[in-house]
C-alpha cells in the first residue's frame, strides 16, 4: 500500500482512535484528527505487502462515524520480464481450406 485516500473524513473521532485494515498483510496506519474529530492526516507506518485484493480501510471509534478511506497500491512485479524470440511451436502456420474445390 503506497498511499490512502480520504473519500469522507467522517466526524467525532478521539485521539486513541484506530486505524484497521482487514485483511492488514502487515500495514499500519496512524490518524490524526482536527478539534472536530474529522481526518486531517493519515501516516501509513508500515505499508505491507501481499494484497490480493482490497482490504477494508475503517476506524475503530465509539463515538466517530462515517470516515470513508481508500487504499492507494504500487505494484511490484513478481518474476523478471524478459522478452523472448519465438520457437517452432509458436509461429503461425496459415491453413487454407480447399476440399470439395476442383
Amino acid at each position: 500500500m503506497c498511499d490512502v485516500i480520504v473519500k469522507n473524513p467522517g466526524i467525532a473521532y478521539q485521539e486513541g482512535d484506530k486505524v484497521i485494515i482487514e485483511p492488514s498483510y502487515g500495514a499500519e496506519i496512524i490518524p490524526r484528527f482536527n478539534q472536530f474529530g474529522q481526518i486531517i492526516s493519515l501516516q501509513i507506518t508500515s505499508s505491507g505487502e501481499g494484497f490480493q485484493r482490497v482490504p477494508q480501510i475503517y476506524i475503530e471509534s465509539e463515538t466517530g462515524f462515517n470516515a470513508e478511506i481508500i487504499p492507494r497500491f504500487c505494484i511490484d512485479r513478481v518474476g523478471v520480464d524478459e522478452v523472448a524470440e519465438p520457437t517452432s511451436q509458436d509461429k503461425i502456420i496459415s491453413v487454407i481450406d480447399c476440399v470439395g474445390k476442383v
